[in-house]
């Protein structure tokens, strides 16, 4: 937005009336806290990145959140100065007259207005970004213009950001117009560690810094249509939150699915963060995984992945025909990640029969092993390796999966020395797979098996 477009410009008392109520407001709330009024004063971390220690540092200070400002001034927001000029200013523009009814009430209370609540949103977002009770011209400005593109926005706009540890790459890989895998900023850093969202990022207690900080991470978008976010009470509509965050849910688990079959190694998601970005209706929540300790280094993931089939992936892996390789890809996603080689091998079981045993379950010992061995090599000396691979890992899978130790199972210690090699022809087959479907969409049958059987049969003989 342009100087020429913006409420400074356009209406200067407006702009002043928020200024001087904006200014009382954080008077009133340091004043308050000075004088230890409000049991809800408590610490908080805030993060910078110390361009001398090359890290980031976090600090404790004490900082007021949302809840606050509104407990510390509910009985005195009407009594505050410029709060009857500022609603007179409101009323007379006629931009925010007719949008602040669109504003969403996060605070039940019949005698608290669409008003109230926009004034809360600026001084709120003024002490969220500052960390102190001063009033920032530059940070007061940037909330206003963000305001006013709100209004004329016809859609809320919500972003989920997911850090990442175990990848490290140079550029942006866009997946889709609203998904993307990227690097996070200081800036972007420094925010996700001061909300303390991510809740493990360890502190070196000789450095006094922030050491493993989450440098990488997927980053989604959902635009929902004002006409779908409020109903006609102005109320949220919660069919249409409730489909984002599935939205949200979905394309998070396959790209960090599909990150994991192409690097091949495990990959750590610390925690999702979920926000709105409008500044009618701000809200965020964050989702954290229990996982072990995420200090492992960093897989170079440029050198290992192409960028093509892992963007033509996602879109095949949206597609309800091919869902027996999201299932696949999921399973071959946790047999990674385990530690146990038992549970290891029980995933990479049931990712090998989504692949090969989807359209029946008779014979599987039989038309698993020589599926595997037809689909990944041409050469017969090969497909007989493949055969006896995929026939060992059965044996072995049903051993385990009846309870009994494996340990004293003789092939076992045969399979064991070959299990790397059993997980890369389950990968071989998975991105093969990929490549087929994304350029056959159309087709009934992903791979006619019978067709290739039949073929090979021929050859051999």
């Amino acid at each position: 937005m342009t100087e020429q477009t913006s409420l400074k410009a356009r209406n200067r008392p407006l702009y002043d009336a928020l200024v001087n109520y904006s200014k009382e407001a954080l008077d009133i709330i340091k004043q308050r806290i000075d004088n230890g009024k409000s049991p809800h004063q408590s610490k908080h971390t805030n993060c910078i990145f110390d361009d001398k220690k090359n890290a980031f540092v976090k600090n404790t200070f004490i900082r007021t959140y949302y809840n606050l400002f509104i407990l510390g001034l509910r009985d005195k927001l009407k009594e505050i100065n410029s709060y009857k000029h500022v609603v007179t200013e409101i009323h007379r523009d006629i931009i925010w007259n007719n949008q602040v009814d669109k504003i969403q009430k996060h605070i039940i209370d019949s005698d608290y207005t669409k008003i109230e609540e926009l004034l809360n949103n600026i001084v709120s977002f003024l002490l969220s970004k500052s960390g102190t009770f001063s009033f920032s011209e530059p940070y007061f400005n940037e909330i206003i213009q963000k305001i006013e593109i709100d209004f004329s926005s016809d859609t809320i706009t919500l972003q989920r950001i997911v850090p990442i540890y175990g990848i490290d790459f140079d550029d942006t890989i866009i997946i889709t117009e609203h998904i993307s895998i990227a690097p996070l900023t200081n800036e972007e850093i420094a925010a996700i560690l001061s909300n303390e969202f991510i809740y493990n990022c360890f502190i070196d207690p000789f450095f006094g810094a922030c050491i493993n900080t989450p440098k990488f991470a997927i980053i989604i978008t959902h635009n929902i249509p004002k006409k779908l976010f409020y109903n006609t009470d102005n109320s949220i509509n919660q069919t249409a939150l409730i489909a984002a965050y599935t939205y949200f849910e979905e394309n998070q688990s396959i790209i960090f699915n599909l990150l994991m079959l192409f690097i091949t190694s495990k990959l750590f998601l610390v925690s999702s963060i979920t926000e709105c970005k409008s500044m009618l209706y701000p809200s965020s929540s964050a989702t954290y995984s229990n996982i072990d300790n995420p200090l492992v280094p960093n897989k170079k993931l440029n050198e290992n992945i192409n960028i093509q089939l892992l963007k033509a992936a996602h879109a095949v892996l949206h597609n309800d025909k091919y869902h027996f390789l999201t299932v696949a890809i999921r399973r071959f996603s946790f047999a990674i990640s385990r530690n146990s080689v038992e549970d290891k091998l029980i995933d990479l079981m049931i990712c090998s029969e989504a692949i090969f045993l989807n359209d029946g379950n008779e014979g599987l010992r039989y038309r698993l092993s020589q599926r595997a061995a037809l689909f990944l090599e041409d050469e017969n000396e090969k497909r007989t390796e493949i055969y006896k691979l995929f026939s060992l890992a059965y044996d072995v899978r049903s051993h385990v999966v009846h309870g009994k130790s494996i340990l004293t199972f003789k092939k076992y210690s045969l399979f064991i020395n070959q299990f790397s090699v059993f997980i890369e022809c389950l990968k071989k087959s998975l991105l093969k797979m990929l490549q087929i479907a994304s350029k056959n969409e159309n087709k009934k049958e992903l791979i006619e098996w019978n067709k290739i059987i039949f073929t090979a049969e021929m050859i051999d003989d």
